[in-house]
C-alpha cells in the first residue's frame, strides 16, 4: 500500500526530481546501512562476542545491505525484474569495474583462501545461470525463462555453511580473545540506533526504487536494465572506494576478498531472498541470456585464468584494464 502511494506520488514528479530522489536515496540507503552496523557491532563487542566472529558475519552481512533492501523491496512493490537486474548487476560491477579500478590503483594479490571461494562463486553462478533455462536453447535471441523458488532456498541454505567455513579458516590462523566483553556499557543508544537505522534503510530502499520504477517509465528503459546498471553501480560504490582505498595503501589481497565475498553474498543472500519469497520464481527478461549472462560468463572465465592461471598470484595492472573493458562491454551491450 506505501509503495503503491509512492508510486503514485512519484508519477507526478518531473524527471531530474526523480534522479535528485534516486541519488539521495542511494546516500541515504548506505549511509543508514553503514550506521545499522556500525551500532550492531558496538552491541556485540559489549557482550563479548569476539572480533572473528563479528566480522565473518555482523560486517560482511552488512556490506550487501543495501542490495537486499532494494531487492526485497522490489520483490514487494512486484519489481521482480528489478530485484535481478541489482543483485546480477552488482556481481558483474564488482568483478570488472572495482576489481579493475583496484588493481590500477595497486598491486592485488590473490591469496590460496581467496582462489578456494572463487571456486564456491564459480559453481553458484552456473547453478544460477543454468537454472534460468526453461529448455535447452535451439536459437537465439533467446526467449524470458525463469528460476525457480527452490534454487533460492538451495542458495539461502548454503549461505550459513559458507558463513561457517569462513569464520573456521579465520579462526584457524587468528587468536581470539576470550575477554572481549564490556559489561558496564549502555547499550540503550546503540539498540535505538539500530531500530532508527534500520527504518532508514527500508525507507530509503522504498524511494529508490520508486524513483527508478517511475524513471523507467518516463525513459521507456526496462527496470531490469536500469537495476543492472545505474543501481548496481550505485550500490557498489562503497566496494569501489574500499578497494581504491586499500590497494594504494597496500592492503590489495584484504580488498580482493572482501569483493569476492560481496559477491558470494550478493549470490547467495541477495538473490537467494529474491527467488526464494518471489511468488512463481524469478522471471529472467530475453536481455539476460543474450546480453547479461553472456558477459557475466565471460567474466567468470577471465577471472578463473587470471586466478589460476598466473605464477604470481596477482591480478596486475594489465588484467585491470582488461577487467574495466569488460564493463565498457557490458554498459554498451545494456544502454544502446
Amino acid at each position: 500500500m506505501i509503495g503503491d502511494i509512492m508510486e503514485t506520488l512519484f508519477a507526478q514528479l518531473p524527471l531530474f526530481l526523480l534522479i535528485l530522489i534516486f541519488v539521495v536515496s542511494l546516500i541515504g540507503l548506505t549511509k543508514s546501512a553503514d550506521l545499522l552496523v556500525e551500532n550492531a557491532v558496538e552491541i556485540a563487542e559489549a557482550i563479548g562476542i569476539p572480533e572473528l566472529i563479528i566480522g565473518a558475519t555482523i560486517v560482511s552481512l552488512g556490506t550487501t545491505l543495501p542490495e537486499v533492501a532494494t531487492s526485497i523491496t522490489s520483490i514487494i512493490n512486484g519489481s521482480a525484474e528489478l530485484a535481478l537486474g541489482n543483485a546480477v548487476g552488482s556481481i558483474v560491477t564488482n568483478m570488472t569495474l572495482v576489481l579493475g579500478v583496484g588493481a590500477l590503483a595497486g598491486l592485488l594479490p590473490v591469496a590460496q583462501s581467496v582462489a578456494k571461494n572463487f571456486s564456491i562463486f564459480f559453481g553458484f553462478s552456473l547453478l544460477l545461470i543454468l537454472a534460468s533455462f526453461n529448455q535447452i536453447p535451439t536459437k537465439f535471441p533467446m526467449a524470458a525463462g525463469n528460476i525457480p523458488n527452490i534454487i533460492g532456498w538451495i542458495f539461502l541454505i548454503a549461505l550459513p555453511v559458507y558463513l561457517m567455513i569462513s569464520f573456521r579458516k579465520s579462526k584457524s590462523t587468528t587468536k581470539i580473545s576470550t575477554e572481549t566483553a564490556r559489561p558496564h556499557q549502555s547499550l540503550t543508544k546503540p539498540i535505538l540506533l539500530i531500530f532508527l537505522a534500520a527504518l532508514l534503510v527500508a525507507f530509503f530502499a522504498s524511494t529508490l526504487v520508486g524513483s527508478v520504477k517511475t524513471g523507467a517509465r518516463l525513459l521507456g528503459v526496462p527496470e531490469t536494465i536500469i537495476g543492472a546498471t545505474i543501481v548496481a553501480l550505485g550500490t557498489s560504490l562503497p566496494e569501489l572506494t574500499t578497494i581504491f582505498s586499500a590497494a594504494k595503501k597496500g592492503y590489495g589481497a584484504l580488498a580482493v576478498g572482501n569483493v569476492l565475498g560481496a559477491n558470494i553474498l550478493n549470490l547467495l543472500l541477495v538473490l537467494g531472498l529474491s527467488i526464494a519469497i518471489n511468488p512463481g520464481g524469478m522471471p529472467v527478461p530475453a536481455v539476460y541470456f543474450n546480453q547479461i549472462f553472456p558477459i557475466m560468463l565471460l567474466t567468470l572465465i577471465t577471472l578463473a585464468i587470471f586466478i589460476y592461471n598466473s605464477k604470481i598470484k596477482v591480478i596486475s595492472r594489465k588484467e585491470g584494464i582488461w577487467l574495466l573493458f569488460i564493463y565498457l562491454v557490458y554498459l554498451i551491450l545494456n544502454t544502446h
